[in-house]
């Protein structure tokens, strides 16, 4: 009897219902907030791995610049760091900038397909290309130019580019290497997404 009468009291009294409840509440939302981190995990390892895809395929298939050169070659990371080393003991880079330039995802040599003059091109490769990499191509093409005393153009090889990196792109004077088409920093278009995140 004393069991129907506490079911009855628990009836009547939505609120203690409710507030038994929220343990319950609490473990649900726990787990769902387990499940979001998860899910942002995966989806920047993701990103990553689309991005090393792309970074492979650049770097195995100098055609791929075609777009902005005739006769394309990637120069090998060992002569990338011969480079800089030997800019460092000319006294035209510290070793810092020369760090920061080793980062460069590739270093590609050729003649400028629209001007025909031999120029390189210093490339940040990403799925979707945001103002770190175009940043990280302006520095390192101004580093590699110094060090090598020549023109090196600022190219972000990318499938997108979010608005604020197409801002940045033509403000600083970046080129856009897309699926095949070449954007130069006045033509890239200005819509696109505009996170800048993963």
């Amino acid at each position: 009897m004393s069991e129907r009468v506490e079911q009855d009291f628990q009836q009547a009294d939505p609120t203690r219902a409710a507030w038994d409840l929220v343990p319950q509440l609490d473990r649900i939302v726990a787990c769902l907030d387990r499940i979001e981190r998860r899910q942002e995990e995966h989806s920047r390892a993701y990103q990553e791995l689309k991005t090393m895809f792309l970074e492979r395929r650049y770097a195995q298939d100098p055609a791929l610049f075609l777009p902005l050169l005739r006769r394309p070659a990637v120069i090998p990371a060992a002569r990338q760091a011969e480079i800089l080393e030997e800019a460092v003991a000319a006294g035209c880079l510290t070793d810092e900038e020369a760090d920061q330039a080793a980062l460069l995802d590739l270093l590609v040599e050729g003649f400028h397909r629209r001007e025909g003059r031999r120029v390189v091109l210093a490339v940040e490769i990403s799925w979707q290309g945001t103002t770190k990499e175009v940043g990280r191509a302006a520095e390192r093409a101004a580093i590699f130019a110094r060090a090598l005393g020549a023109e090196v153009i600022p190219v972000v090889a990318a499938k997108e580019l979010t608005a604020p990196a197409r801002r940045m792109a033509r403000a600083r004077g970046v080129w856009w290497l897309q699926d095949g088409r070449t954007f130069a920093p006045q033509e890239i278009p200005e819509e696109g997404p505009e996170s800048e995140e993963a």
